[in-house]
């Protein structure tokens, strides 16, 4: 009996993928196959932008499951998103950390001697130990080198202070220099030999000290006046530089051939239309601007022989005596003449459409046509199943209690009536179809989206027929 383990018993993902006969087997195999079905551009390495706009060329090959498209598009968008965090990550802890040491070292490097050298020159100044013998012209121009634990880094700010003392002890033993003078010529005349000598010895070594003083304070003057200029500009560029690091990184530019103006992640984002979608809104948008003329039993407007161009001309010059600044541009694009008697007019905007639809102007129309005509509007049926029968559809008032009851504008609502006769109910039947039609198409599609309400019963709408509404 042989016991298995927590190690043996666990399966490594690829260990299902490994038992399927397939041509890819490695990477390697991956990437030839991916260049023979020219998935990748040959020539040019593989990176985490070209394999995630693989992924969405291959989502676009036919005869791939919903399934599929679905998982490979999310594993496309991840991809691109784990590589622009990785790459904005790896830039920003890069720059920030070496930026910032060599700019460190820099300034200490710079700074240290100097500082060092004014040390010790604020040093003598202050010993009250009798003054050193005078430096020899090699010693003068050599500086003793600091070393790291005598050299700490300071900022031109914390110089200034020092800068300011050295200053104010040089200025006060250079108003001493005449006095000392005066005293030196007094004793030359009435002093003794060994006295004017040791005198004489005693101010060449201050005079020689003020000058290594001056000269001191030249040098860290002119450090503080050279380094500050460069301090302000490298924190200009550490600035800029945090900008460019906060901001979202721009699009790497490589040496691949140009890309098509839309990535196929973009198509998938936003599909473009179908025919029938673009069709049918075109048609839709063909109705507005239609009116339809229907005469009385036993009169007709024009037969199918009369020329279009005749009819236009009727109605346009009938039209031209009502224009006025008010009523929308009208102009008759076709005019059509139906089997039935009908006439089919198309103006040229959908403003023009509903003024002519205006009871007053359809009557004066009809009145200079001669006959009775009837102007159809244009409206969508809606099936209305389980409308109760104990309503009446002659009681004028019933439309416009379910306008008010479903909050919806004053005569949306054309006509109701029964889909088929009443008589032929069962006795009993409470409910039965109604066809409802809709003025406004978008009154339409909201009681197909919301239901309309009927005595506090909520009612299911549906298309009467195939078409967008």
């Amino acid at each position: 009996m042989t016991c298995t383990t927590c190690a043996s018993s666990q399966v490594s993902y690829k260990d299902p993928l490994a038992t399927q006969t397939s041509v890819v087997t490695d990477h390697v195999t991956g990437l030839h196959h991916l260049l023979k079905k020219e998935i990748l551009p040959a020539g040019i390495d593989p990176s985490i932008d070209r394999l995630t706009t693989a992924l969405f060329h291959i989502a676009q090959l036919p005869n791939v499951p919903a399934s599929a498209i679905d998982g490979i598009q999310a594993v496309g968008f991840l991809l691109e998103k784990v590589g622009t965090m990785a790459l904005s990550t790896e830039i920003q802890n890069m720059l920030h950390t070496s930026l910032t040491e060599t700019i460190t070292n820099h300034v200490i490097a710079v700074i240290s001697p100097h500082v060092a050298s004014m040390q010790d020159t604020v040093l003598a100044l202050k010993l009250p130990s009798p003054l050193a013998p005078p430096m020899t012209s090699t010693q003068s121009k050599t500086l003793p080198s600091p070393t790291p634990d005598s050299a700490p880094a300071l900022t031109p700010d914390d110089l200034l202070p020092h800068v300011d003392s050295i200053c104010t002890s040089v200025n006060t033993i250079q108003e001493k220099m005449p006095l000392l003078e005066a005293i030196h010529k007094h004793l030359v005349v009435t002093g003794s030999g060994d006295t004017l000598a040791s005198i004489s010895t005693s101010l060449d070594r201050t005079e020689m000290l003020v000058d290594n003083v001056g000269a001191g304070l030249t040098l860290v003057t002119e450090v503080v006046n050279t380094l500050l200029p460069s301090l302000d500009s490298t924190q200009t560029q550490m600035d800029i530089l945090q900008g460019c690091l906060t901001s979202p990184p721009p699009p790497q530019t490589t040496q691949s051939p140009p890309a098509p103006s839309h990535t196929y992640s973009d198509a998938v984002k936003s599909p473009p239309r179908s025919q029938l979608v673009t069709a049918a809104l075109a048609k839709v948008e063909t109705w507005t601007r239609q009116v339809l003329f229907t005469p009385t039993p036993d009169q007709t407007l024009y037969t199918k022989t009369t020329d279009p161009g005749h009819v236009a001309v009727d109605i346009m010059d009938f039209m031209l005596t009502l224009q006025d600044k008010e009523t929308p541009f009208t102009n008759v694009k076709s005019a059509v003449c139906l089997n039935n008697g009908n006439l089919l007019l198309e103006l040229s905007s959908a403003e023009a459409a509903e003024w002519m639809r205006l009871e007053p102007i359809r009557n004066i129309l009809s009145n200079s046509l001669g006959i009775d005509a009837v102007v159809k509007e244009h409206t969508y049926t809606l099936v209305v199943p389980f409308f109760p029968t104990l309503l009446e559809f002659t009681d004028l008032l019933l439309l416009s209690n379910i306008e008010m009851e479903n909050e919806l504008p004053p005569s949306s609502f054309h006509s109701i009536h029964w889909a088929k006769n009443p008589e032929r109910c069962k006795p009993g039947q409470h409910v039965a179809h109604a066809l409802l039609s809709v003025r406004a198409a978008e009154v339409a599609n909201a009681l197909l989206r919301d239901g309309l309400y009927v005595l506090r019963m909520k009612l299911f709408p549906k298309k009467d027929r195939k078409e967008p509404v």
